[in-house]
């Protein structure tokens, strides 16, 4: 697996682009780049088009996923919206990003995560 990562400043967006074979622990090492990056923006942008999960993602990686961003929680401003959006094409996909984004508001993070299947979309979600 590739993780292309880049900054898009005007948007203050961290975009990560995730191709080849991709392991849950991969996605856990995206979730720490981001929180431990000097670069830390506001914004995420997942496009997970390009990969190809080996093994989907269940409950309890989603729930590894939110613990492991505890870790990060000062980092968020309190009272500042922050927009994740992901790019999946599956169903399973969207469905998996719905539960993230629903056990991330019941934590009390200040973070909306959308699925999105095109990076018009997503992109669109993020200007808002």
């Amino acid at each position: 697996m590739a993780i292309e990562f880049k900054i898009d400043r005007e948007r203050n967006l961290a975009i990560y682009t995730l191709t080849g074979n991709v392991t849950v622990e991969e996605v856990k090492e995206v979730v720490r780049c981001f929180g431990e990056s000097f670069e830390l923006t506001k914004n995420l942008l997942w496009d997970t088009r390009p990969a190809t999960f080996l093994k989907p993602l269940e409950r309890e990686d989603v729930e590894q996923l939110v613990a492991l961003m505890e870790r990060y929680r000062e980092s968020f401003i309190e009272g500042e919206e922050v927009k994740w959006a992901v790019i999946a094409e599956t169903d399973l996909g969207f469905g998996i990003k719905r539960m993230f984004n629903s056990m991330l508001q019941l934590e009390g993070f200040p973070i909306s995560l959308e699925p999105f299947r095109t990076i018009k979309d997503a992109l669109e979600y993020i200007e808002e």
